[in-house]
């Protein structure tokens, strides 16, 4: 039966359970609906006529370019190589290996992060889940 359903209302369901399967461990699970949860929050945060996190980085990443004096990337390219781990779980292309090399914990938490920037811009309070995750990463930045 189809029902009408604010895509707020789904980010919260999905940034709420990536953060319960984070702390449980699960990390491949956590991230994909992490990643899933950052593209809808950076959607919102754009149709707000605000930033999205993704824009900090990339102004960090070019900032960090220029002071090393180097040649800054394109965003797409930033962006490409920061929504590496999100989409190397989802997505498998004819020829590539099936084994990858990825720190499932912390690219859980970079994504998560993210999306609570995100979350946090949209106007929204943490919820107590999201508060635990904070607190048990709070060591890891």
């Amino acid at each position: 039966m189809k029902e009408k359903i604010d895509k707020n209302t789904i980010l919260l369901s999905q940034l709420n359970k990536a953060c319960s399967l984070y702390l449980k461990k699960e990390y491949i699970c956590s991230l994909t609906l992490a990643g899933s949860a950052e593209s809808l929050s950076e959607g919102l945060v754009e149709a707000i006529n605000s930033k999205p996190y993704s824009a900090f980085f990339v102004m960090f990443k070019r900032l960090k370019a220029e002071w090393r004096k180097e040649d800054a990337s394109k965003a797409n390219i930033i962006l490409r190589e920061r929504n590496w781990s999100r989409n190397i779980i989802k997505h498998h292309d004819k020829g590539e290996e099936t084994i990858i090399d990825i720190d499932l914990q912390f690219q859980s938490f970079i994504v998560l992060k993210s999306c609570l920037e995100n979350y946090r811009k949209l106007g929204f309070q943490p919820t107590p889940v999201m508060r635990q995750f904070e607190k048990v990463t709070r060591d890891f930045g």
